[in-house]
C-alpha cells in the first residue's frame, strides 16, 4: 500500500542555508519497493539558486545510530531551482540493478537526477541554498510517496 509523507512544509527561503533538520525524517517500511518525490517552488522574487536533497540511510541499526536516528546520510534524488517557481518529480525503485559501486555523496548529485537501486531504513529532504538571498514570500514544499 503506498502513502504520502509530506517531508517539509512550506519552509520559508531568504537567506542562504543549508538546512536537513528543518524536514521531518521518515522511517521506511521494510516492505518500501519505491519512492516518488515532489518538490514545490514558490519564488518570492530575487534569489539564485536552491537544490533539494532527497537523502536515505543504511545505518538505522548500524554503530553510527544516535537515540534510534540514522547520523550518515546519502543522496537519491537532487533537484535544482533558480528563480522561477516550479513543480519537479522523481522516482527511485529499489528493484534497479547498480552495474558499478556507488559512491555515496552528500549534497553532489547531478541537478535533476535520481539514483534507483537503494532505498535504506529513512528518508528526509536537505535543502541548500546558494548566491543572491531570496525575497520573503519564496518557500519550498517536499512530498515523498512510499510505495510498497
Amino acid at each position: 500500500m503506498a502513502y504520502i509523507q509530506h517531508l517539509v512544509n512550506s519552509h520559508a527561503i531568504t537567506a542562504n542555508q543549508a538546512v536537513a533538520t528543518r524536514g521531518k525524517v521518515h522511517k521506511l517500511p521494510d516492505s518500501t519497493r519505491g519512492l516518488t518525490a515532489e518538490c514545490v517552488f514558490v519564488d518570492g522574487g530575487a534569489g539564485g539558486t536552491i537544490d533539494v536533497y532527497i537523502q536515505t540511510s543504511m545505518d538505522f541499526s548500524g554503530s553510527t545510530t544516535v537515540g534510534s536516528k540514522p547520523q550518515v546520510w546519502f543522496d537519491v534524488m537532487a533537484f535544482h531551482f533558480t528563480t522561477a517557481a516550479a513543480r519537479k518529480i522523481l522516482k527511485v525503485r529499489e528493484e534497479t540493478a547498480i552495474v558499478a559501486d556507488y559512491v555515496e555523496t552528500v549534497d553532489a548529485l547531478t541537478d535533476d537526477t535520481a539514483i534507483s537501486g537503494i532505498i535504506g531504513s529513512h528518508v528526509r529532504a536537505r535543502i541548500v541554498s546558494a548566491g543572491t538571498a531570496y525575497s520573503s514570500g519564496t518557500s519550498i514544499d517536499v512530498y515523498v510517496r512510499v510505495e510498497d
